[in-house]
C-alpha cells in the first residue's frame, strides 16, 4: 500500500523521483525503490517524506484515509504551514537549510538580484524600460 501512495502523492505534487531524492537526501535509485516496494524507509524518513507531501503518516502507510494533518492552531495563528507551499518552494526551502550563514547571505543576494531582474523584464515589457548606462534626461533635451 505504501508504494502506491508515495507514487500516487508525488505525481499529485508533479514532483519527479530525483525532486524527492533530493528532498530526502538520498539517491534516486534508492527513492524508486521504495516507490517500487523492493525497500522501506526508516520511520524518520518516512516521518520527512508525510511532511514534505502535507499527509500523515498513517494515510501514507496506508492506516487512515485521514489524508492532512490536522491544523496546529497556535502555528497556523503566526506563519503559513510550509506544506501550503507549492512543491517547487519546498524544495527550495529544504535544499537551503543546510547552508552556511554566508551561503544564505549570497543566496539573498542572489535572490535580489533576481528579483531586479525580473523588474526591469517586466518594465520593458509594459514600454517602460529604462536604460540605466543613459542619462534619463538626454532623451527630453534632444542628446
Amino acid at each position: 500500500m505504501f508504494p502506491k501512495i508515495l507514487r500516487q502523492l508525488r505525481l499529485e505534487q508533479k514532483l519527479t523521483q530525483s525532486d524527492m531524492a533530493k528532498v530526502l537526501n538520498i539517491s534516486r535509485v534508492a527513492y524508486t525503490n521504495y516507490e517500487l516496494g523492493n525497500r522501506e524507509p526508516d520511520f524518520g524518513t518516512i516521518t520527512r517524506i508525510a511532511n514534505f507531501l502535507g499527509t500523515t503518516v498513517d494515510y501514507l502507510l496506508g492506516n487512515s484515509t485521514v489524508r492532512t494533518p490536522p491544523a496546529d492552531y497556535a502555528n497556523a495563528q503566526h506563519a503559513p504551514s510550509a506544506n501550503m507551499l507549492p512543491p517547487s518552494l519546498r524544495l527550495i526551502l529544504n535544499s537551503v537549510s543546510d547552508l552556511s550563514n554566508e551561503s544564505c547571505a549570497n543566496l539573498q543576494s542572489y535572490i535580489e538580484l533576481l528579483r531586479i531582474k525580473d523588474e526591469a523584464a517586466n518594465r520593458k515589457k509594459r514600454g517602460g524600460f529604462i536604460n540605466p548606462d543613459r542619462d534619463t534626461h538626454s532623451k527630453n533635451d534632444g542628446h
